[in-house]
């Protein structure tokens, strides 16, 4: 007997697709009780919309007969939902759904995620229609909404349970987040039409957080530029931009660093930026302890080779306990291997000489940094790379850095329960 192929991610990207797998399903319908993620494509929904009524009738009949859902994307999601109201009561008593992505969700959408069976946990919304606001919901942890009105989307209601949540392109009103989503650990502001600077209503006392546990901003430095007034001490700061951006931007951020005083802070600046602005930061990161710097990967690698050894003239006064550079794929396995023979991790700690871990990320989406262990005896400079059953563990770590606790103490000490760890490819500069 033929064992079913087990399709767990299905993305639908035409109407050829659409049919294909239909076809493949109705052979053998168990196939779909392993679906666990469904992914419209944009472009296939709004292309097809209003021309292609058996694209909509073939994905309707997948979700009518996919029980296990765990993630589901739909675009157009109203337009969706409204011809196919026998759909909204399937997915309404789907019990394993967790994470919900809609684009231009209105009436019946609302309805779906108020009344859903599944203890929802991440919800996204992109361009909403005017509907009644969304009623709290116990179980959502992640919150996400682009091209929305915060207060039209939420009303009074208060989400006690959501952990992070990322505006995109929205009006928003620190005011109202701070009240519907009173204990967020992470806030992401990207390229937002609210200015909170104009709107006294939603002024706060410099250095008074109207959040209790938040612990990391992420954005863009026109909104943390509008908004510094209302800005407050943090953990953790991400400046992060599509593109690295020049000097003369990036120093409408030395206000915002001179609010904030980060213990851990990401920078996405061009080399030449990156150097200037970090030097004229200095008297405002006076608690910065772990530093990581994005650079495009559009950077030649003649400049890059130019600029570490560099980089400790503009940071060398700040007490950084790890320093992580990070370079933006695509690169090519030559930039690699060059960096690598070029004794990198070693050059990197004799330039920032107070880190005692130095860390190179060149993964795509820049997530994966490889991290050195650094000693310094008699002005030897060792570098000892960290075990990759470890990597990961280290790199949480330094990026919880709190600043009180001795972060450097807790990493020797995880490192010592795993031999070998730090203690590979010894490299030595003098």
């Amino acid at each position: 007997m033929a064992i079913p192929r087990v399709m767990r991610d299905v993305t639908v990207n035409d109407l050829e697709g659409a049919g294909r797998l239909a076809l493949l399903t109705s052979t053998d319908p168990r196939r779909l009780e392993w679906v666990r993620r469904f992914r419209v494509s944009t472009r296939a929904m709004y292309s097809l919309a209003g021309k292609s009524p058996k694209f909509f009738q073939e994905v309707a009949q997948i979700l009518l007969n996919s029980p296990n859902l765990m993630e589901l994307c739909l675009p157009k999601a109203e337009y969706f939902l409204a011809a196919h109201p026998d759909l909204i009561e399937r997915l309404i008593s789907l019990k394993s759904l967790r994470v919900v992505e809609f684009g231009g969700p209105g009436n019946q959408a609302v309805r779906l995620l108020a009344s859903s069976k599944s203890c929802l946990q991440s919800i996204s919304i992109l361009s909403p229609l005017r509907v009644p606001p969304l009623a709290s919901i116990s179980s959502v942890r992640v919150w996400e909404a682009s091209d929305a009105d915060s207060h039209q989307l939420l009303g009074n209601s208060q989400w006690m349970g959501v952990h992070e949540a990322t505006w995109r392109s929205s009006y928003i009103s620190l005011n109202s987040l701070s009240y519907t989503f009173p204990n967020l650990t992470t806030l992401c502001l990207f390229a937002n039409l609210y200015n909170f600077r104009t709107h006294p209503e939603v002024r706060y006392e410099c250095g008074e957080s109207p959040w209790k546990h938040l612990d990391h901003i992420i954005g863009f430095i026109d909104d943390f530029a509008a908004n510094q007034n209302n800005l407050f001490p943090i953990r953790r700061l991400t400046i992060s931009e599509s593109t690295p951006i020049g000097l003369w931007e990036a120093r409408d951020a030395i206000p915002v660093l001179a609010v904030c005083s980060p213990v851990v802070l990401d920078l996405t600046f061009g080399p030449e930026a990156c150097c200037d602005f970090l030097r004229e930061s200095i008297p405002f990161l006076n608690r910065l302890k772990c530093l990581r710097t994005v650079l495009s990967d559009t950077t030649s690698i003649e400049t890059l080779l130019n600029w570490i050894p560099s980089i400790g003239e503009h940071i060398g006064l700040i007490p950084l306990v790890a320093y992580c550079l990070c370079i933006r794929r695509p690169y090519t396995v030559t930039v690699d291997d060059t960096l690598m023979d070029w004794d990198f991790p070693t050059t990197l700690a004799e330039s920032v000489p107070s880190t005692r871990f130095v860390a190179l990320d060149m993964e795509e989406g820049g997530s994966r940094p490889i991290w050195w262990r650094v000693t310094r005896t008699d002005g030897v400079v060792r570098t000892n790379r960290v075990g990759n059953d470890v990597n990961d563990t280290v790199t949480d770590m330094l990026f919880s850095c709190d600043g009180k606790t001795d972060v450097i103490a807790q990493v020797e000490a995880f490192l010592h329960l795993w031999p070998g760890s730090g203690q590979l490819e010894e490299q030595t500069c003098q």
